[in-house]
């Protein structure tokens, strides 16, 4: 399947999520070493903002164990397990 950043973070939170996704912005990106089948697989985490409507539709669904809404500062940034994400999580929240 052929699909941009922006068409996949779409497609991935309404599978996740229920969400409807109306816009995202592209905001930056973070070099991953995946460890995977004994292989280091190197990958680039992409990160969006985005943008929804419908948010009392919200329920984890497919690969999601559960979703929450918390406020940008009580964000915990420990309890993700890749440093990628912390890295970006952290970059986002420095520059809000």
């Amino acid at each position: 399947m052929e699909e941009t950043g922006e068409q996949g973070v779409i497609r991935e939170v309404k599978e996740e999520t229920g969400l409807d996704v109306e816009r995202c912005e592209y905001l930056f990106s973070i070099p991953n070493l995946y460890h995977y089948s004994g292989m280091d697989i190197h990958t680039l985490d992409m990160f969006f903002r985005c943008h929804v409507k419908n948010t009392q539709d919200i329920c984890a669904m497919d690969d999601a164990e559960e979703v929450l809404w918390i406020p940008l500062r009580d964000v915990p940034v420990a309890d993700f397990g890749l440093q990628s994400i912390q890295k970006g999580i952290q970059r986002l929240l420095k520059n809000l």
